[in-house]
């Protein structure tokens, strides 16, 4: 299940079918740049590109600095960087034989193809680990006890209201499977306390973003601001690549646990 989103490259994510420079739509071309916040089109020779330039498009050749290989991983830190300099606003230009076969731009990592196969491996990665817990012979009493726990050893309200929370919802746990009606975060640090993952709590609160991203359906590159405009985040491009590397670690760790 996570191979195929461990070992996705830029070919799964990227545009096949981009805008090309026309003389005769330049005004049009002109506000697409704008509004999308970069500067370059393919030509439709896909031998060179068109550079928007005081108002006007200049044609000129591919520099390497904005070349992407259709088979680069796109989780490796190597295909991060390409995306940084000159200027992570601009697309990247999938090149074949000196020909151009694509772009692809950061907000292409908030792609439908990551976020279905980020969604189906989260849903594996938490059956895997309620699986983990029953298999150790753990249930919803063990948990509600550990939180009780944590709540007498603590003077913050963290733990109190937490516990309040689960005993208020005593009932609805009668209705759906062992674990199914706690907290994410929780559980994996309840799994955590009982020696059953070996998981920092960097790594805890990074699969735990991932989820919650996904949950919320958020954007991971970019947003919009106060005017409208469309703002590319490389900063969360580079959060998001720590964050899903940490879960696919977790992943494949949880994986083999429950395998054994």
């Amino acid at each position: 299940m996570i191979k195929k989103l461990k070992y996705a490259i830029i070919a799964d994510i990227g545009n096949f079918n981009p805008v090309y420079y026309d003389r005769d739509k330049e005004p049009e071309l002109i506000a697409y740049c704008r509004k999308n916040g970069f500067t370059y089109l393919p030509s439709k020779s896909k031998k060179s590109v068109y550079k928007l330039e005081n108002n006007h498009f200049v044609r000129t050749g591919i520099e390497d600095v904005v070349k992407v290989n259709a088979f680069d991983l796109i989780f490796d830190q190597k295909t991060i960087q390409k995306f940084e300099n000159p200027n992570h606003n601009e697309v990247r230009f999938i090149v074949e034989n000196n020909e151009i076969k694509g772009v692809v731009h950061i907000v292409d990592y908030n792609s439908v193809f990551i976020s279905v196969e980020l969604y189906k491996a989260l849903f594996e990665f938490e059956s895997n680990l309620r699986t983990l817990l029953i298999d150790n012979d753990l249930d919803n009493e063990d948990f509600i006890s550990w939180v009780r726990d944590e709540a007498a050893k603590s003077d913050s309200d963290f733990w109190h209201r937490k516990l309040k929370t689960l005993e208020y919802r005593r009932e609805q746990m009668d209705y759906a499977n062992l674990f199914q009606t706690f907290n994410f975060r929780d559980l994996l640090n309840f799994a955590k306390h009982k020696n059953l993952i070996d998981l920092s709590d960097k790594e805890i609160d990074n699969v735990s973003d991932v989820r919650n991203s996904v949950a919320h359906n958020k954007d991971v590159t970019s947003h919009i601001d106060d005017n409208g405009s469309i703002v590319y985040d490389f900063e969360g491009l580079d959060i998001f690549l720590e964050q899903m590397n940490s879960f696919f670690h977790s992943y494949e760790e949880l994986s083999d646990k429950v395998k054994r």
